[in-house]
């Protein structure tokens, strides 16, 4: 999601500190996480329809993040949390980080490690909601539902875990389905026209609502490994 750039997002972000965590923990009972909450209209509808679950929702755009953790506080829903991070990081890795330059000012990579966001085995249900379709081919690895992250989310899924995946955007969509079951997963509640399907949808993001208000088909599938 884009966003324009908000006043005093800081600030924002420091009165509601309190749904934000820095690593999701291990689980005492059923969590489900959303990769990119936008500004957070699907997981708050969910976590109040389902008290007993806890949800969690990644977005890694601060000005976006803050309206999704301001929206939970007002209405109170105290089973959702936030993290202000990169879905990359849901397990571990290293990643290239600019050191410096070096005596002929050519730059310095170092590989840094990073702990794990997600214990492994511990998600139910994995949401992925209208992501950035990012459609240069170059940018192909960085698409959430590319092989590369399939295999993360695999980790952190529990063994009857599954991924739920909404788009508008075909190309992705078509790549996507390419991916899963490259991936080895298996495809069911497939559908390219989610709003005229028999299949239950009853929490809509602020993107979907848009979309099927201008009349575009909604793209939709859950896949487990």
């Amino acid at each position: 999601m884009r966003a324009r750039k908000k006043k005093n997002t800081v600030p924002r972000l420091e009165r509601v500190s309190d749904y934000f965590v820095p690593v999701i923990p291990q689980p005492s009972g059923e969590i489900r996480v959303e990769v990119g909450c936008g500004k957070g209209k699907f997981i708050t509808a969910l976590a109040k329809d389902h008290p007993d679950v806890t949800f969690y929702a990644l977005e890694k755009i601060p000005d976006v993040i803050v309206m999704a953790a301001e929206k939970a506080s007002r209405e109170e829903i105290g089973n959702v949390k936030f993290l202000l991070a990169d879905a990359k990081d849901l397990t571990e890795g290293t990643e290239k980080t600019f050191m410096g330059l070096d005596e002929n000012r050519q730059p310095i990579l170092q590989d840094v490690a990073h702990t794990a966001l997600c214990p492994t085995g511990s998600v139910s249900v994995l949401y992925l909601n209208f992501s950035d379709p990012l459609p240069n081919k170059k940018h192909a690895d960085r698409r959430l539902t590319h092989a590369n992250f399939l295999e993360k989310y695999r980790t952190i899924l529990k063994a009857d875990g599954h991924i739920e995946f909404k788009t508008d955007n075909k190309p992705l969509f078509d790549f996507s389905v390419e991916q899963f079951r490259e991936c080895g997963y298996e495809i069911y509640d497939y559908t390219e026209d989610l709003h005229r399907s028999d299949i239950p949808n009853p929490y809509h993001t602020e993107y979907e609502t848009r979309f099927s208000e201008m009349g575009m088909p909604i793209y939709s599938l859950k896949a487990k490994p």
